[in-house]
């Protein structure tokens, strides 16, 4: 398992403190001696995890580093530093034309969390989130269009625009996965929860509902792919600290939800590693956000996925006849039209055999999953009380 191969290689440990480091301001003097090849798989790891600028930072501050090795991680910074700044130019033009739409606009995920993290750049972002009313998607995708966007993906919460310079999500929704039961219920009314910006069509969500949606997103992620990156780790224990006067609204949306609990075990987690606490993190939870990606973990999909279905029959039953709400999602066609299910259902398998490789591959992992590593899976999710899920 790749995240227990980083936790025994020590490239985990190395990482997580120079993470701390930077989330804390600490001083670098006390990690010890770091060499060359360390700090090559701290670096590695890290890219993983989207959190390379974070480590090049880190063990800039270490200590004195060859020549090469010292222009390798100032331009690790440099480079991120200025991607961030042409996503912001660009954000900033699709907020202009959105004004100009007469579209209120509220920014989601990355776009609020970066501005938690120590520098914003630190927090790298492969794509903008926006959100907007559904009747205006026509009109500001034509706008769009005339900017040089092209529509490249249309799913049953947002569409997806490109351009040269930014890929942007255009979401109407938030969410849709239909992995929950209440969830979305409380998501869609995300328009009561903002606070309108002065002199501006912007529209922030309250702290409170900031943080519910944000456990919501990396619980959907977690649950439909596996993973749990550890930038998501920090993204919940940041957006939680800068959300406690909000504590009591912003626990009630968990509670009702039913994603306190993990909400609690993350956060947790991030405390125990970059706060105070002075516990021991847990090494099933480490293992969990070493396993993967920032939000995927190809070993860990189908392992959580047979764990959570009590067997690998009922796993592949559902890969074949997912619930109408998935399926809904990923074809917005099928909506108010559930009499489409069963030719959606075929197509599905003849689309199977065109990416044949692909789902053999899948099977092989479904087939091959190591009994014991799915028990250990399904404790970590009974832990974050996500089996239900």
């Amino acid at each position: 398992m790749k995240g227990a191969d980083e936790l025994a290689a020590g490239n985990a440990g190395l990482l997580l403190s120079l993470i701390r480091l930077v989330l804390t301001g600490e001083a670098g003097d006390g990690l010890g001696e770091v060499t060359e090849e360390q700090a090559q798989a701290a670096l590695g790891l890290a890219r993983r995890q989207s959190l390379e600028a974070m480590a090049a930072e880190g063990l800039l501050r270490v200590g004195k580093w060859p020549e090469e090795l010292q222009k390798q991680l100032k331009n690790v910074c440099y480079r991120q530093l200025l991607y961030s700044e042409l996503q912001a130019e660009e954000r900033r033009k699709v907020y202009a034309l959105l004004e100009e739409a007469g579209a209120e606009y509220v920014p989601l995920k990355g776009d609020i969390i970066a501005s938690l993290y120590p520098e914003p750049y630190m927090r790298r972002s492969s794509d903008v989130d926006i959100l907007i009313r559904e009747e205006k998607l026509g009109e500001v995708g034509e706008r769009l269009k005339q900017a040089g966007f092209k529509l490249a993906v249309v799913s049953g919460h947002d569409h997806h625009y490109v351009s040269d310079r930014l890929s942007l999500e255009l979401h109407y929704q938030l969410e849709g996965s239909g992995l929950f039961t209440d969830a979305p219920s409380i998501l869609d009314r995300v328009w009561d929860y903002v606070i309108p910006a002065p002199d501006s069509l912007r529209r922030d969500m309250t702290g409170a509902f900031c943080y519910f949606y944000t456990t919501a997103h990396i619980v959907r992620h977690f649950l439909l792919t596996g993973g749990c990156g550890l930038r998501s780790v920090i993204d919940l224990w940041l957006l939680r600290r800068s959300t406690e006067s909000e504590a009591e609204q912003r626990d009630g949306f968990l509670r009702q939800h039913g994603l306190k609990t993990f909400s609690d075990e993350i956060c947790g987690l991030g405390e125990d590693l970059f706060g105070n606490s002075g516990r021991d993190p847990d090494p099933g939870l480490l293992e969990v956000v070493f396993g993967g990606t920032v939000f995927r973990s190809d070993e860990g999909q189908e392992l959580g996925n047979i764990a959570r279905q009590d067997g690998r029959l009922r796993h592949v039953v559902r890969i074949v006849f997912p619930p109408l709400a998935i399926l809904e999602n990923t074809y917005p066609v099928m909506r108010g039209r559930p009499w489409m299910y069963p030719g959606i259902v075929v197509y599905r398998l003849f689309k199977g055999v065109w990416f044949a490789r692909r789902n053999i591959d899948r099977m092989s992992a479904i087939t091959g999953a190591d009994r014991e590593e799915v028990q250990k899976r399904r404790a970590v999710l009974q832990q974050l009380d996500l089996l239900k899920k």
